[in-house]
């Protein structure tokens, strides 16, 4: 019997599936939900879980983003045709959207998730009875495929999310069955999901666990087998590492593998602790201690400062940890982050008794995805002694029994090459004693700002410590010898870490070379990487892959800006001049600034202003040269040249009103030059430009953009008198008078002859 709504009682509760078709119950009475384009709409605030639905984010989702003019109309009347079927109080309109109020118990969803958090409360004090009873009734809530009947995109995803929540569900229960020693019963039912979904390692896992215990081990390992047949056919790969090693244990008849069916044989209560999961519950001392740190540098050098700055975030030995402490090392590709946190682990690993962790995240990785935080925390939970058929599949389950795993021990856990907040915040263990060392490329401020973690970073060598650092590898005595090779070396490298590796793998491998020989190879490089792709192509020591797996993460936009950067002399940029130079707005180009400044491929030196490494401009300059057209670069150089001219024009006109004038072209669309009131303003912009502006000029030349060169001193031409920046001014003024002569402008050649004459 259906319940149109006329004859509902309010006093009766309703309740409402997803888990299955979409449907609703008053009492034990279904209701009518109407057509199903209505049904859609109360499966998408359903869904929703009680946060608010936009009217467009409904829309696309009911209508699978095909929606009709008239989608809005017709959501208005199907929510007024809900609201008179399930009461007013349960949709209800916020803002510009829709949202559902329902108490405990009302949808299944809420409900299955309510248990499944149960149950791995339950699995972390290792109480199994209760883990199987929360499942079994979190289970019993379905009744057959999520959101069945409904069909298009949005309900596809959901159905897939809804699925993996169930696959998770059934892990753990299964899982906890097997430990209470259900082997025998479960084998049918392994079986069966097993042959539903064959790749899925996770159930082959318990199969081949539950047919050994149940006396059947060549049954066991033909599925193994099988597995790894299905695995190389249908995906070319080999099963995973436990998989593998069940396999081993089983092929050599692994005694520990039986404890669970000898103890149930044995009558030994359900709840008692069972000997697979003992690395969790046993005394400290005892658990499993893992040590995975990387091997430290024999050439590491330096970096005191950054090294002080972390001493002050360990703990001393056996002092009484209050917080779990979280520092994040940043700074440029190739500066040396994994280095230092691997130095500074290993110089404190000692404070950390109970294991110490290391993660590549592979952030920046050319050749693998970034690893999710499903396979790090598994990976995780494993090496500190879980057996992986007790692993949740479940991320939150997972980051649940990390932390229970690391409580009250200390812990140091090294996440290295991080590629954002996000992929980090569900490893962080949280607890007190333990410290977490995170390496990324990228800033992280959602982990400063949110997490209180604590910021280190990293810029290149200072020219001490670059010199010690060729000393450690190529020999005290050979920098001792030609230290004015020594300083072209570290110039041409510009002191980064992995510039200067390179080099000195080469000298190296030139023993009875002079480190003269290797300034001039670089040298003549000058400008270009070609110099430091010694190294296989793309690995971890060729500058040009390591810079390009920074690049690759950039939005098309940013990485347009990085590359039009390569165009600016140097030696920094202002907000106002990348903007004019990009041909955006200032707000626009202040974001994509941030994003580089984010992804330290550029650093904010002062307020508004920007740098970036010689080795960085010219991997852009690269790029630009291969991505852009000569239209692009020339539209760019123009809009930067006129930016400087027309701003530095209006400031000279401040420096000396009374003085003759010359004439400018309109600046190019775009671009947007300073504007001063008064003399002091028009001197602070000259000084904060006169670098820029003197290398410049001196661009210009090279470039022979004579109409811009003379202008351009011309228009500096008071400020450096009033400086008393004379030699400057005749430097200026030499690149203008060439520059009129190549023009044979008598104007031009007259405007600059009387400013030599001042």
């Amino acid at each position: 019997m259906y319940d149109t709504g006329d004859s509902a009682q309010p006093d009766e509760p309703l309740r409402f599936s997803v888990l299955g078709p979409v449907r609703a119950w008053r009492g034990k009475e279904c209701v009518d939900l109407g057509p199903p384009q209505q049904r859609a709409v109360l499966a998408v605030l359903l869904l929703a879980e009680g946060v608010p639905v936009s009217g467009q984010e409904l829309i696309d989702r009911a209508w699978d983003g095909r929606a009709p003019g008239s989608a809005i109309s017709s959501v208005r009347s199907y929510i007024h045709r809900l609201r008179s079927l399930v009461g007013a109080s349960v949709i209800q309109t916020v803002d510009s959207g829709y949202q559902t109020r329902l108490g405990d118990g009302d949808l299944d969803l809420t409900s299955f998730r309510k248990l499944t958090a149960l149950a791995e409360q339950a699995a972390s004090r290792q109480d199994h009875p209760t883990v199987v009873a929360a499942l079994r009734e979190a289970l019993g809530l379905w009744q057959g495929p999520a959101l069945a009947g409904m069909h298009g995109w949005y309900a596809d995803a959901q159905r897939v999310r809804l699925e993996a929540l169930r696959t998770a569900a059934q892990g753990t229960y299964l899982a906890a069955e097997l430990d209470l020693g259900a082997h025998a019963e479960l084998v049918p039912q392994l079986t069966e999901l097993v042959n539903g979904d064959p790749l899925n390692e996770r159930f082959r896992e318990m199969l081949m666990v539950a047919l050994y215990r149940s006396g059947r081990q060549a049954a066991a390992l033909e599925s193994y087998l099988q597995a790894r047949d299905l695995l190389q056919d249908a995906l070319g790969v080999d099963p995973s590492p436990a998989l593998q090693t069940m396999y081993q244990r089983i092929l050599r008849a692994d005694q520990t593998l039986l404890v669970e069916r000898d103890r149930a044989h044995a009558g030994t209560s359900p709840a008692a602790p069972v000997n697979r999961d003992e690395s969790i519950r046993l005394p400290h001392g005892a658990l499993v201690a893992p040590a995975q740190l990387p091997a430290d540098l024999a050439t590491f050098v330096g970096r005191e400062e950054a090294m002080k700055e972390a001493w002050r975030l360990t703990p001393d030995i056996g002092a009484e940890p209050s917080a779990a402490m979280l520092s994040v090392v940043t700074g440029m590709a190739g500066v040396g982050k994994t280095a230092f946190a691997v130095h500074w682990a290993r110089a404190v690993a000692d404070r950390f008794p109970d294991g110490q962790l290391y993660v590549n995240l592979r952030g920046f990785d050319s050749s693998h995805k970034p690893l999710t935080a499903k396979h790090a925390l598994r990976a995780l939970v494993e090496a500190l002694g879980v057996p992986s058929h007790s692993v949740p599949e479940d991320v939150d389950a997972l980051a649940a029994r990390f932390r229970t795993v690391l409580s009250g021990r200390r812990v140091l856990l090294l996440l290295d090459n991080a590629r954002d907040a996000a992929q980090v915040r569900p490893l962080l263990p949280g607890m007190p004693g333990c410290l977490t060392i995170v390496t990324s490329r990228n800033q992280l401020t959602g982990l400063i700002a949110s997490d209180a973690a604590w910021p280190i970073r990293l810029d290149v060598l200072s020219a001490e410590e670059g010199r010690n650092f060729l000393a450690r590898r190529i020999g005290e005595e050979r920098v001792a010898a030609e230290p004015e090779a020594v300083e072209v070396i570290m110039e041409q490298c510009g002191r980064l870490p992995l510039a200067l590796s390179i080099a000195a793998a080469r000298a190296a491998l030139r023993a009875t070379f002079p480190l003269a020989s290797l300034a001039e190879e670089l040298r003549e490089g000058w400008g270009s990487l070609d110099s430091f792709t010694d190294a296989e192509p793309g690995s971890t020591t060729d500058v040009r892959a390591v810079f390009s797996w920074s690049y690759k993460a950039l939005t098309p936009a940013t990485a347009r800006l990085f590359r039009m950067l390569s165009l600016h002399p140097g030696p920094d940029i202002s907000l106002a001049a990348a903007a004019s130079l990009a041909g955006l707005t200032r707000p626009h180009t202040r974001q994509l600034l941030a994003e580089l400044v984010q992804a330290c491929l550029v650093e904010e030196t002062a307020p508004a202003r920007y740098a970036s490494h010689d080795l960085l401009r010219a991997y852009a300059r690269e790029l630009l040269t291969a991505t852009d057209t000569p239209k692009d670069e020339e539209a760019a150089m123009c809009r930067m040249l006129d930016y400087y001219l027309h701003s530095a024009f209006a400031a000279g006109q401040h420096m000396a009103p009374d003085r003759y004038t010359i004439r400018l072209h309109e600046p190019t669309a775009q671009v947007f030059p300073e504007s001063f009131a008064n003399t002091e303003e028009a001197t602070a912009w000259f000084t904060s430009e006169q670098a820029v502006l003197m290398a410049l000029i001196a661009q210009t030349e090279g470039r022979r953009i004579d109409e811009y060169a003379w202008r351009l001193a011309w228009s500096m031409e008071d400020f450096l008198d009033r400086r008393g920046l004379s030699s400057e001014s005749e430097a200026t003024q030499r690149i203008a008078m060439k520059a009129a002569a190549r023009l044979r402008d008598p104007t031009a050649r007259a405007y600059v002859s009387r400013g030599r004459a001042r």
